[in-house]
């Protein structure tokens, strides 16, 4: 159509060359077709009658295509956007649950949850249920009482408590992969502690080598 003159006997040759007279027309014919533009009616029934109904049948996919995959992603979009909101305000709820939990019924206020404490929460209805909802098996409330206390002082707080049992919602295997990562972690910061002892060694050593050297010389 917009490479072969157009005969002015050919059906719709008017319509033809109004929709598809020339490239840069005939690409805003196929973006007004499927935004809304156009009514795509108006550009398929000249093809249809005077060019090919093959070509007007193509044409009719391509808008079907566009229209598709245009509605996909849109939705897609929204989708993704509303079940983000309900995620975080889930994640609020259960956040601010699990404070109460722990820290409304604590003696004298601490905001210090110790092994103790945290073993008498573990056998409240609420937490049990909480612990089912997250597959997590209160036989292992030790473990995860080790995997809450991340830096190993022997109790938690409460931005520890939410952070970590957030973290565990998942499948069955969300603890074991959890305790695997605070263990790593543990090894790596025992590392670099070794790592900056036997450097501090190294040259405790090196100066005591000079200093020897330097004595026997003398």
């Amino acid at each position: 159509v917009v490479l072969d003159p157009l005969d002015h006997e050919v059906p719709h040759a008017e319509d033809l060359d109004r929709w598809f007279g020339s490239l840069a027309r005939t690409a805003l014919t196929l973006f007004e077709s499927i935004l809304g533009g156009l009514s795509w009616e108006e550009a398929v029934q000249p093809l249809y009658l005077g060019v090919s109904p093959g070509v007007a049948i193509v044409f009719c996919f391509y808008v079907a295509f566009c229209v598709f995959a245009l509605m996909n992603v849109v939705t897609g979009v929204f989708v993704e956007k509303a079940m983000q909101t309900a995620q975080d305000h889930k994640d609020m709820y259960l956040a601010n649950h699990i404070s109460e939990l722990f820290f409304s019924t604590v003696e004298g206020g601490t905001e210090h949850i110790t092994w103790e404490i945290f073993s008498e929460k573990m056998n409240s209805p609420d937490m049990q249920e909480y612990f089912k909802a997250i597959n997590v098996d209160p036989a292992e409330a030790y473990g995860l009482f080790q995997l809450l206390d991340t830096d190993g002082n022997g109790g938690v707080d409460c931005e520890e408590i939410v952070n970590g049992l957030l973290r565990l919602r998942g499948n069955a295997r969300a603890l074991e992969l959890s305790l695997l990562m605070s263990e790593t972690a543990r090894i790596y910061q025992h590392l670099v502690d070794m790592d900056r002892r036997v450097g501090s060694l190294s040259k405790y050593v090196t100066k005591a080598s000079v200093s020897s050297r330097a004595s026997s010389l003398m």
